[in-house]
């Protein structure tokens, strides 16, 4: 059982490398447009979560997933961040990353396991909403493929903390809450832009 566990928590990992290295690429050609109210967040959540995640579980097992989305992220941001790829976040935005700071400074004065657990998946949340309403509003900002791959890797992490069960009901938040996200983003992929975002994509050189 696990060495079954070892494998689909290093194929979840490599999925995850294999997204971002896709996502990556999309970026550095243009046809994957990143919100940085998002990818600005995401490196100091991800981490935050990673090491949450690590000694609640006490298993490095389970930890694979969120150790490589972790490394991954920061390489993403720091790519981006070198070569202008992230626009300057909006008011709104702006509100949406503070709101996701707030949280996460709440969960860093919370002892309670279940309570930082969730208050860190509340964060994750609300630093999705940028890039879910960027894709709602323009679908051809994102491609479906990284993102779909993101989702199922969370679903082997999943499979992976069910192989391992210890009777801890938190274990299944963070991988389920972020199958969640990244499949509605990978959904949102495939609607029809909306007017407004039409007529602007069409005006410009």
């Amino acid at each position: 059982m696990k060495a079954i566990s070892i494998a689909l928590g290093s194929l979840s990992g490599g999925m995850h490398i294999l997204a971002f290295w896709l996502y990556y690429r999309q970026m550095l050609l243009g046809t994957s447009r990143p919100k940085a109210a998002s990818w600005l967040l995401w490196p100091l959540l991800t981490t935050l979560n990673c090491v949450l995640y690590l000694l609640s579980t006490g298993d490095w097992i389970k930890s694979i997933l969120p150790i490589a989305s972790t490394a991954a992220s920061l390489v993403i941001v720091t790519v981006a961040l070198k070569r202008k790829h992230l626009d300057w976040p909006k008011l709104w935005e702006l509100i949406i990353m503070m709101a996701a700071v707030n949280v996460a400074i709440l969960y860093l004065i919370f002892k309670s396991e279940m309570t930082s657990s969730l208050l860190m998946q509340a964060c994750i949340v609300i630093s999705f909403v940028p890039t879910i309403v960027g894709v709602a509003i323009q679908p051809r900002s994102e491609r479906p493929t990284p993102w779909f791959i993101w989702a199922s890797a969370y679903v082997l992490t999943l499979m992976v903390v069910l192989l391992r069960w210890r009777g801890q009901p938190s274990d299944l938040v963070y991988p389920t809450n972020c199958f969640i996200l990244h499949a509605i983003v990978g959904l949102l992929t495939f609607r029809k832009p909306v007017r407004a975002a039409q007529d602007k994509e069409r005006s410009c050189p």
